[in-house]
């Protein structure tokens, strides 16, 4: 039998051109923690032993994006940075 995954799956959303959003925080034993404009009436999500799917109700168009999963882990990964130059 496998390890279970407890760590916190995050759902992003992402328009073409745009920045994504993050769509919700969603734990094995808590209701998920649903950010912005997203919300509980719409979004839901299937948790399984190691798996997390986001299942979305009655869909519109502007739901048309590319959707990301990931997990929150003990550890910082950087993405890419902006320099901030004073004078």
């Amino acid at each position: 039998m496998g390890k279970q995954n407890t760590d916190p799956t995050v759902w992003y959303k992402q328009v073409g051109g745009h920045e994504p959003s993050l769509v919700a925080v969603v734990q094995k034993v808590q209701d998920p923690i649903y950010k912005d404009e997203f919300n509980s009436s719409r979004y839901r999500f299937e948790k399984g032993i190691n798996s997390c799917h986001l299942k979305i109700i009655n869909v519109k168009a502007s739901d048309e994006a590319m959707y990301y999963c990931g997990l929150i882990t003990f550890y910082t990964v950087f993405a890419k940075g902006t320099f901030l130059s004073v004078k």
